[in-house]
């Protein structure tokens, strides 16, 4: 009885708690972390996993046995776990593997054996806990979550967005920077309008299936039930249009054409198919798409000059009745051709550590190795790419070719095993899962996974299992043991007490790094120094690490300034600390040529308090360790130049003087040669050419600015007048 008992309440805590991870992930956001949406996430799947563990063990602990099922997908789970770990061992950031690029956080060696770890944990209760009947609650639970997700980005798409008023009590968009645009395109409580349009898309497959049921079961195509599904694929296709994600909307017409095609298929052979019915549900979903591109727009010009000719007519009009003004346009490069660029990066990366690639999640620092030179032609040549941008060549680049093709047939096991189900049994719960699973490898071919995604996709197989399986499965049953067992019952108690001080412990070291780095960019560096220090107190993070010494450095140069006396000793200390932070940061990280930029910089400021020249030495000996890793990247050479001419205008030596004057101007011909427009390098050279006393010269970098660059350039303009 007793067991009886415990089994029950441990059977619905593991229910609630699987159910959890479909409610509260999608919705988790926190904006005093220094991520707001993916790090939040992340950390409620870690803590939920652990709590599962924790209570998978307690029943077999109660029940005096495994409970580990075997199922058709687990050589491929083996063989593309096996990787991962290989991936990692070789890995040139073993830290960052682990946990996963900071600022990402999903993807790193953790994660992938939590969500492992949530696919046995429910594969195994199959007809204990989780049947057919708790895979459709659940998809209509997240249909519903789905349904908030989307009302709340509609807020921000409106201009009044609700986490703006949840976080600073303005009824605003004003809250969010230059980046963050949710009237243009929405994103939600995802972060990213990508990201919300694969979650989705997911819940498009799933709304078609109750949408065809309620047709089927009421043999009519206008009722309660169709309205009410109707309605919400009328919302969930409009979201997806919202956000202008084109991944999103070629994830939705795939699942929709699939859906209902498949629909038609599984008739074919059946007696009397009732094809009226079925070609009017397909007008009544077309109709729902169409209304939703009227609502929502597309962003797409080929898709919009058709459902809205009236818009296109009236923006014909305006341009031939208003006068044309002559400014310069923005130059923004097409996503399509920046992606081009990053693909052939990550293959080249691909190519050279074809076994085990540079180290799981470790794109972010190995994009340098092979970055294609024409990407400092792009708007976007200085953002820091930490994804290929197309989840496929990143397992290429960061895993090498074992990692791509063990994923690779770890998705064809899962697609194998839907569609020998489907073919046995036609139904209609399968397709709808397939397709779901099928937007994510869609959307990831265009984007990355991240912690909801994920959830998705390795949770999607132990479903379509569940759904297999129905409640035929015979529940385990408890085994009579002696007493010393109850010790052992300390074990899953450790286990969940340890995920939770581990998630808390993360979380709260993010808070401080978010407030150091929130006082780092106010340039108020004692409290910036101290949250920083905190942070790692409670978790290391070599992130952490170079950020503190870069403060410290900051700090000892404010307090050279401040002190009377040329060698103050609490400035030397601070330098001193701030070398040593970045010394052991290196040491953890050691391919990540940003680390080599703060070492730099600490040795330059380390030059102006001290004026030893060692130091600016040691400075350009940074930049050129960096160099070594980022060949292609055009900031390294202009730092160089910026450092060579500030030593310029302090030393008295003549002939070291001419040595840093060909020094400089070869430095920023290297930058204007990985980068022809690159505008601050020409200007920089204009400007080191009047200060070397050739004019002529000067004119011509200036002159070169306002003919190829920006012909409005009022500071070029003006350097040039004064010449």
């Amino acid at each position: 009885m007793k067991h009886q008992t415990l089994t029950k309440w441990s059977d619905k805590l593991l229910s609630l708690l699987y159910r959890s991870l479909f409610i509260v992930t999608p919705l988790l956001v926190y904006h005093k972390t220094s991520e707001l949406f993916e790090f939040n996430k992340i950390l409620f799947v870690y803590l939920i996993a652990g709590l599962i563990a924790s209570l998978w063990v307690f029943k077999m602990l109660l029940f005096r046995k495994i409970i580990l099922k075997k199922t058709p997908i687990d050589l491929f789970i083996l063989l593309f776990v096996a990787t991962q770990i290989l991936s990692t061992i070789f890995s040139i950031d073993q830290h960052t593997s682990i946990f996963g690029y900071y600022g990402r956080f999903n993807g790193g060696l953790l994660s992938t054996f939590s969500y492992i770890l949530l696919y046995y944990g429910f594969t195994s209760q199959i007809g204990t806990i989780f049947t057919r009947a708790w895979v459709i609650k659940t998809m209509k639970i997240s249909l519903i979550v789905a349904i908030g997700v989307v009302v709340w980005g509609l807020t921000g798409w409106i201009g009044k967005d609700a986490s703006c008023a949840l976080f600073t009590g303005v009824w605003t968009n004003a809250c969010w920077t230059a980046d963050f645009k949710p009237a243009l395109r929405m994103f939600s409580t995802l972060g990213q309008p990508n990201w919300l349009g694969a979650y989705i898309a997911v819940n498009i497959s799933y709304c078609l299936y109750f949408l065809k049921n309620s047709f089927d079961k009421n043999k009519k195509l206008i009722h309660s039930g169709s309205l009410i599904n109707g309605g919400i694929l009328f919302l969930l296709y409009g979201a997806v249009f919202a956000t202008k994600s084109r991944s999103a909307m070629l994830a939705t017409a795939f699942v929709t054409v699939y859906f209902v095609g498949v629909q038609y298929i599984a008739k074919r052979g059946f007696p009397k198919p009732d094809v009226k019915l079925f070609t009017r549900q397909c007008t009544l979903i077309a109709s729902i798409g169409l209304m939703a591109m009227i609502v929502f727009k597309t962003g797409v010009p080929l898709v919009d000059k058709i459902t809205h000719p009236w818009t296109l007519f009236t923006h014909e009009t305006l341009q031939q009745t208003q006068p044309i003004k002559q400014e310069r346009k923005l130059f923004i490069s097409k996503s399509s051709d920046i992606r081009r660029i990053v693909w052939k990066g990550a293959i080249a990366l691909g190519v050279e550590h074809p076994f085990f690639g540079t180290g799981v999640e470790t794109f972010g620092y190995s994009y340098y190795f092979t970055r294609p030179l024409e990407h400092n032609l792009t708007s976007e040549w200085d953002y820091l790419y930490n994804r290929a941008h197309n989840e496929y060549l990143n397992y290429l680049a960061t895993s090498g070719f074992t990692g791509l093709i063990a994923y690779v047939l770890f998705i064809g096991a899962i697609l194998y095993m839907a569609y020998k189900h489907y073919m046995k049994n036609k139904s209609l719960l399968t397709v709808a899962l397939t397709g779901g699973f099928v937007t994510i490898l869609i959307t990831n071919f265009f984007g990355f996974a991240t912690s909801t995604s994920s959830l998705f996709f390795y949770l999607t197989p132990a479903f379509l299992l569940a759904v297999f399986h129905g409640d035929a499965i015979e529940a385990v049953r408890s085994s009579d043991k002696p007493g010393h067992w109850r010790i052992t019952y300390l074990l899953p108690v450790l286990l969940g007490v340890s995920s939770v001080l581990f998630t808390l412990s993360y979380f709260q070291a993010d808070k401080n790094y978010n407030l150091g780095s929130s006082y780092l960019d106010q340039q108020d560096f004692a409290p910036a120094i101290k949250y920083f220090e905190q942070a790692l107190t409670y978790k290391y993070e070599h992130v952490y690490e170079d950020k503190l010494s870069y403060a410290l450095a900051q700090a000892a140069l404010v307090s050279h300034v401040d002190s009377k006396a040329k060698r103050d000793s609490g400035a030397l200390k601070l330098l001193q600390l701030a070398r040593e932070y970045n010394a052991k940061t290196i040491r953890s990280s050691s391919k990540n040529v940003l680390y080599f930029k703060t070492a730099s910089k600490i040795n330059f400021l380390a030059y102006q308090i001290t004026q030893d020249s060692s130091y600016f030495d040691a400075s350009i000996g940074d930049l050129e360790r960096g160099e070594l890793l980022a060949p292609t990247e055009p900031k390294i050479p202009y730092t160089k130049a910026l450092f060579y001419s500030s030593f310029y205008d302090q030393t008295k030596d003549t002939s070291l003087k001419q040595k840093i004057q060909k020094n400089s101007l070869m430095e920023l011909d290297q930058a204007i040669k990985l980068k022809k427009d690159y505008r601050d390098a020409w200007f920089l050279k204009g400007s080191l050419f009047a200060k070397y006393g050739d004019v002529q010269s000067a004119i011509s970098a200036y002159d070169y600015i306002l003919k190829k660059i920006d012909p409005n350039d009022s500071e070029t303009i003006s350097e040039r007048d004064k010449l």
